[in-house]
Parts: C-alpha cells; structure tokens; sequence
C-alpha cells in the first residue's frame, strides 16, 4: 500500500450571495480558482479541506498574480474587484475529484502537509 505526504488547503467561506460554500463548488470542478494572499510553488494534487473534512482532490497547476477576470471563475463576484487588493494571488485548480469517502481531518492551519494512505484516499494517488 502506497503512503503519501499530501498538500492540504482548507477552504471555510461562502459565496455571500447565496451561502453557497466555495469549497464544494471547487469539488464540483465550478470554482476553478482561489484567491489567496500568498504564493505557492508547490505544483500537483492538493486535497480540499472543508469543516473538518477532505471532501476533494484537485490539480494545483498555476499561481499567478489575480486578475479582476479570475472573479467569476473563483466564485468571487458578490466580493467585487476590492478583494484583489487582499487576494493578490491566484491558485488555478484543474482536474476536480470529490472523494468517494471524505476524511475526518481538521488541518492546523489554511495550507498544509497530511499523511495518507491510498485505501483512505485512491483519487489522491490517481493523480500522483
């Protein structure tokens, strides 16, 4: 059984015009970008943290500075073009799998490193 050391990036808000949280929009494969305030060189699967669970795994293809165009594909709009002074950066997500079984996990912080095995996670190293 293959063990990882995968990246985890803990998604917690909601789309303030309908409470939609952005996590599972990610999940779905909708939200194809998050905005943070920092970079990341990390590149490849990165598993999605929401309320104490790993709902998905994505592609972490790309960041870049955040442009006012990467609103709609972040689910951002009911934010408006101000959030880019605080989230300069874009993370552009591809490849969006929701996990046939989620993972109890409450991460320590917003990005961050989890040990996993592929029994509890397969969609994980189908994209190492």
């Amino acid at each position: 059984m293959q063990v990882a050391t995968a990246k985890v990036l803990k998604v917690n808000l909601h789309r303030p015009s309908d409470d939609v949280a952005l996590a599972e929009l990610i999940a779905d494969g909708v939200k194809t970008i998050e905005l943070r305030g920092w970079p990341q060189d990390y590149r490849g699967p990165l598993l999605i943290e929401y309320r104490g669970k790993i709902i998905a795994v994505v592609r972490l293809v790309d960041c870049r500075p955040a442009v006012p165009a990467d609103l709609a594909p972040a689910g951002a709009q009911g934010f408006g073009a101000q959030i880019l002074k605080k989230l300069k950066i874009a993370w552009v997500l591809r490849d969006a799998r929701r996990l046939a079984t989620v993972i109890n996990h409450s991460g320590p912080s917003q990005f961050y490193s989890l040990q996993i095995n592929e029994s509890q996670c397969p969609e994980y190293f189908e994209m190492v």
